[in-house]
């Protein structure tokens, strides 16, 4: 009753809708097929979307549980800038700290130094520094440095970079490998500090290094080259660098 209430109100009767549909029969399948297109359309956007958002959101929690390694310089660390006392003579070791950035341990990290070169001489790499060279790891004592195995974790562990005693002549690398020349000069360095591990990308730091107004050293670290071209070009000029050799490692308190 409904229906016909309808209908009779519309003023159309059953066979006269009928007739209409017959006579415009492909007006109608056509519409249908429209309305049957746009819907499918609209479901595939909103599928799409969803899916990039999963697919976003996957990449993501991969890439934070992908193994990666990273350098760092902490100036309010007692291990990155460490300053013990032996026989009565105060020396600063200056070290960078090595992390785990991703989920799962990396064994065979090693960092290396893998580029020196004096910035006040032309950029000259000093030709007794055997490059690449493995620094060597805090409280390392064997023969030729161990490499670590790094668990994921936010505190970094420590790899000894270079030292000086209080108005020495000489910076000294702590490398890895006993018996090879690790004495420098002391004046302004630029460089390249490499980590690298077992089946992960290794990865690179720039280090600017010099003379301190206190008589030790001072280190900046960064993945921007281009930040060291900038500090090289502030860097203290004040009569700092001792005058002395580039070739010859010097016998100094360190």
């Amino acid at each position: 009753m409904l229906g016909f209430d309808l209908i009779g109100v519309s003023g159309l009767s059953i066979g006269q809708i009928f007739d209409i549909f017959t006579a415009h029969r492909g007006s109608f399948y056509v519409l249908m097929a429209c309305t049957a297109t746009l819907f499918m359309c609209g479901v595939w956007l909103v599928a799409e979307r969803a899916w990039t958002k999963v697919d976003a959101e996957r990449r993501e929690l991969l890439r934070r549980f992908e193994p990666r390694l990273d350098l760092i310089f902490d100036r309010d660390c007692p291990g990155c800038v460490y300053k013990p006392t032996i026989n009565d003579q105060s020396v600063r070791w200056l070290r960078v700290g090595v992390l785990n950035m991703g989920g799962a341990s990396i064994g065979d990290v090693r960092v290396f130094l893998a580029e020196l070169r004096a910035v006040d001489r032309g950029n000259y790499t000093p030709r007794h520094i055997a490059l690449p060279t493995m620094l060597r790891p805090m409280h390392d004592e064997s023969d030729s440095g161990l490499p670590l195995i790094l668990n994921p974790s936010p505190t970094h562990l420590h790899i000894d970079f270079i030292a000086r005693s209080r108005n020495s002549i000489n910076f000294q690398f702590n490398f890895a490998p006993r018996g090879i020349k690790r004495r420098v000069p002391v004046r302004w360095y630029s460089g390249k500090l490499v980590v690298d591990g077992h089946d992960v990308p290794a990865s690179e730091r720039y280090f600017l290094i010099g003379p301190d107004t206190f008589g030790f050293m001072t280190l900046d670290l960064t993945p921007d080259s281009a930040k060291i071209e900038q500090l090289i070009a502030s860097r203290p000029t004040d009569g700092t660098n001792v005058p002395v050799e580039d070739d010859v490692e010097f016998i100094g308190s360190v």
